[in-house]
């Protein structure tokens, strides 16, 4: 019997003493990073060819304490040498650790090697030949804690290298970290049953391809070409033979078990290396990855899928980077696994563990893993409506702010909470219908009280309007305390929810005060898209809910086609378009700002830039450089501001004058079959006769107009514009 060690990811310990144990390891001890265990040739070389979760094995040669590099100098001068290396062959050492007098692990390995070289040829008067790539034998030498252990890593390169991933997309998973993922989220079991695997965020399909091994029988390294023990003295080949015979018949038996597993990935790399890597790995024609967009993903109909398992690893952090943008994310995937998977499990894989709670579901078990030097965590799901979180109801603010009854408000507050309850009622049936989430509540309904109030998920926005002049300041700020008093007694929602934007008697953006100046950044749901909205930091939330029927209109009419969306703002349509299914999008404005905006709206719904671009740029610039003549839309949204003299630009815009030129600019771009949708929000626009001239225009204004804005017909007008 053999003394070795086992090391694998940290927080794998437990899973790979179980795993250890069914390969026949006995006396097994479990530790930080690893097991410890004693184990015959046959033993050591079935964990080696079967272990999923391991990283090395290390058949230890000695365990002894020591302080300075002359104690460990005679420990490894009491082992022969010649025993596990032939003086004719190759041999490299590692070394981890540092001693009283050795604080460099070059130097370190450097001064084992000597011991050794020396060691045979006092004897032989020969010495082996240091070979820094797959040598005959790699001594491993690791001090911690007083104490040098001296092994022979049998393993050669890391188990988790199985030989099929030569490409890897960002940040890919090591492939025993996948290995346990799919252990803890339940797989064995689950494909036993035939159950099927779907990964929306395959990367390079390292989960898919681990998943496809565990179900078919296939051990991980009947695929590898080099082992440390392959030159090492000890080394039984008939035993090593007798083995890999075993696997191949396990493996050509299981390969008809493998249920149906599939992976998606809106990288078009990625998805080229995961095929590769799926071919490499002997599972063309068994494993399948496609090209799609998280927002365009749905359950697969051309193949039958029995309940099974979605899993995956989704961005927490490295690659997208906001955070509110992260939580749109995880919120969508969770609408798609609400949508599509009843009845299914459900694994997520993150570092971060209030992203896995904007998923909308309990988990039901918690794992922790290490990603490396991240400490994440694994989630399992049901996905089933009684393990969905309850979206917070008014009850739930009771402990977080008294609300005042509308009796106990002055008369003035109770007559607008009164229309504010009476307004929310009558929307009630529109709000069921489309599950709206923002809306307006109030519109200066009672023209002394006069604000805009729109509800935001669990959040309230108060806009004053300019009130005349001759009105006194006292009392339009009086009238304004009612307002924000009525609000949460009509809506249930506490005071510390109601964000406040407020006139002065000045001109410009800086009429505006605000109640918060904390940014209050999160998403909601519209049609099934996820846009994020701030209620404090800017004049305008970020979404402009009059347009909530036009944005669902291009949703609809997107499908397969090329979308230029020109003053993007936020780049809410294109969301919305892209959810839609559009073939590809432009999205154009000269703010920085609102472009990276409108980025974080792209990636909470799991839209990637390589069909959907965004461009800072004057409009109107892009639209006459010649540079762009060849590119042509079939559905092109035009939303100008009513004016705008930017710095970034010399000339200056009012859509009045303008409007005529910027229509012509955008026909031009247009298909002979597309459409252009044109708005404004500009009072007493009157769109100019040589439009109709030269196309074909429908004023579809009333039907853009939403049910909560139908106290104020004239929040904007649309037109629909096509080629005669």
């Amino acid at each position: 019997m053999n003394s070795i060690f086992i090391s694998c990811p940290k927080g794998n310990e437990s899973l790979l003493r179980d795993e250890a144990g069914e390969l026949g390891l006995q006396h097994i001890t479990e530790t930080t990073g690893g097991i410890s265990g004693e184990a015959d040739v046959e033993c050591l070389y079935r964990i080696c060819l079967w272990s999923r979760l391991a990283s090395r094995v290390l058949l230890v040669l000695a365990d002894q304490p020591v302080s300075t590099f002359e104690t460990l100098e005679s420990h490894l001068k009491n082992i022969d040498w010649s025993e596990h290396l032939r003086v004719s062959g190759t041999f490299k050492v590692n070394f981890a650790g540092e001693l009283k007098d050795i604080n460099n692990e070059l130097f370190g390995a450097m001064r084992v090697k000597d011991v050794i070289v020396d060691q045979f040829r006092e004897r032989t008067g020969l010495r082996p030949t240091i070979q820094k790539t797959q040598p005959d034998v790699c001594v491993d030498v690791r001090v911690r804690k007083g104490r040098a252990r001296i092994a022979l890593d049998l393993s050669g390169d890391p188990l988790h290298r199985r030989g099929y991933r030569l490409d890897g997309a960002k940040a890919p998973l090591k492939e025993n970290l996948a290995a346990a993922i799919l252990i803890r989220a339940g797989w064995p079991d689950i494909s036993k049953q035939q159950g099927s695997l779907i990964d929306p965020m395959c990367g390079s399909g390292t989960l898919l391809i681990e998943a496809a091994w565990m179900a078919g029988d296939r051990a991980p390294g009947l695929s590898r070409q080099y082992w440390g023990f392959s030159g090492w003295l000890g080394h039984s080949p008939s035993v090593w033979v007798d083995l890999i015979s075993e696997a191949r018949a396990r493996r050509e038996k299981g390969d008809t078990e493998i249920p149906p597993i599939l992976g998606y990935d809106a990288d078009q790399s990625a998805i080229m290396a995961s095929i590769t890597n799926i071919e490499r790995a002997g599972l063309k024609g068994k494993v399948w990855s496609y090209r799609k967009e998280l927002s365009q993903w749905q359950l697969p109909t051309h193949m039958t899928l029995k309940t099974g398992l979605l899993v995956c690893n989704p961005p927490y952090g490295e690659r997208l980077g906001e955070q509110q943008a992260l939580k749109g994310l995880y919120r969508y995937l969770g609408q798609i696994m609400d949508r599509d998977l009843q009845g299914w499990r459900a694994s997520i894989f993150t570092g971060n563990v209030e992203l896995a709670k904007s998923v909308g579901f309990r988990a039901y078990k918690q794992y922790r893993l290490n990603n490396g030097p991240l400490d994440c965590k694994l989630f399992n799901f049901h996905i089933d409506s009684e393990w969905k979180m309850k979206s917070m109801d008014n009850s739930e603010y009771a402990g977080e702010q008294t609300i005042q009854s509308i009796e106990d408000l002055s008369p003035g507050a109770q007559m607008v909470a009164n229309r504010i309850k009476k307004n929310i009622k009558a929307l009630k049936p529109e709000l069921k219908k489309h599950k709206l989430q923002a809306y307006r509540i109030y519109d200066a309904d009672i023209p002394e009280y006069s604000a805009a109030i729109d509800i935001y998920g669990d959040w309230v926005h108060v806009a004053e309007y300019q009130a005349p002049s001759e009105i006194p300041e006292e009392k339009t700020k009086a009238r304004l305390v009612e307002i924000v008093d009525a609000v949460p007694a009509a809506t249930g929602i506490p005071h510390s929810r109601v964000v406040l934007k407020e006139r002065s008697r000045q001109k410009g953006r800086k009429q505006y005060t605000r109640l918060s100046q904390e940014g209050q950044e999160f998403a909601i749901q519209e049609h099934g898209v996820n846009l994020l909205v701030n209620m404090s930091d800017y004049l305008d939330t970020g979404l402009f809910l009059d347009h909530r029927p036009v944005r669902l209109m291009i949703q609809e009419m997107s499908r397969g086609k090329d979308i230029l969306n020109l003053y993007c703002y936020t780049a809410s349509v294109t969301a919305h378009a892209a959810v839609g299914g559009a073939k590809s999008t432009i999205s154009i404005d000269l703010s920085k700002t609102y472009l990276n905006w409108a980025r974080r709206n792209l990636d909470a719904n799991g839209i990637s830039d390589s069909k959907h671009k965004l461009i800072e740029s004057d409009c109107r610039t892009w639209l006459k450089d010649p540079k762009n003549r060849n590119k042509t839309f079939d559905l092109i949204f035009m939303d100008p501001p009513t004016f705008s003299n930017s710095k970034k630009t010399y000339e200056t815009l009012d859509i009045q004058r303008d409007h005529a030129e910027l229509i012509q600019l955008a026909m031009a771009r247009l298909n002979p079959q597309g459409v252009l949708i044109f708005s404004n929000n500009r009072r007493g626009f009157k769109l100019d006769d040589s439009i109709s001239e030269h196309f074909s225009v429908a004023d579809i204004s009333q039907q853009t107009i939403p049910k909560d804005f139908k106290r104020n017909l004239k929040i904007h007008q649309c037109w629909k514009i096509e080629n005669q």
